[in-house]
């Protein structure tokens, strides 16, 4: 719904990951949503080099904690992130410039830090786990992560379109430091 979202908002999608099975089918989830050049499948065909040089180039990025959602943040990419399991505090993308101490807390469903902005999701009902720095529910690679599941696509597509706006105004303010808890 977010790609869907951002087409519609008549914004090109690149779709990035390795060439993996697991990735391929996260990719293929979304690939029909559109035709080139509206939407990019470029996974598995880009070398580190060529994907520093595509996000520098982004508007923004839209990703997990990943090795590529770093790379956005440290090339000064805008960015909204999504958490789950992951500890933000440990895990966290750094700012490009930023002092030599993580600025994330453990556990804030909003938190922002110049032009990055991490989500994370809520809580199941009756349970204080997010983050539980697991592999997923059952702690498993395959398992679902409800935290990540509970992320509404809505929320995600309008803090892109925030950046988005930021991007196109030149308006992201360096010092901006917020978190909701």
């Amino acid at each position: 719904r977010v790609v869907e979202g951002l087409l519609a908002d008549g914004v090109q999608v690149v779709l990035t990951g390795s060439g993996s099975d697991n990735d391929r089918q996260l990719v293929d989830q979304v690939g029909d949503a559109a035709a080139a050049p509206a939407m990019l499948d470029v996974a598995g065909r880009l070398n580190l080099s060529q994907v520093r040089s595509l996000l520098e180039q982004a508007d923004a990025y839209l990703g997990p904690d990943t090795s590529v959602t770093h790379l956005a943040a440290a090339v000064g990419t805008p960015i909204v992130t999504v958490y789950g399991p992951s500890l933000p505090d440990v895990f966290g993308p750094w700012p490009r410039e930023h002092a030599a101490t993580q600025p994330w807390t453990q556990r804030a469903q909003r938190q922002q830090v110049r032009n990055i902005v991490l989500l994370q999701g809520a809580d199941l009902p009756g349970q204080t786990c997010v983050p539980c720095n697991r592999m997923g529910c059952a702690n498993r690679h395959d398992s679902e992560s409800h935290c990540l599941s509970s992320l509404e696509p809505e929320r995600v597509l309008a803090e892109l379109r925030v950046a988005l706006q930021a991007t196109r105004l030149g308006s992201v303010k360096p010092e901006t430091v917020t978190a909701n808890r």
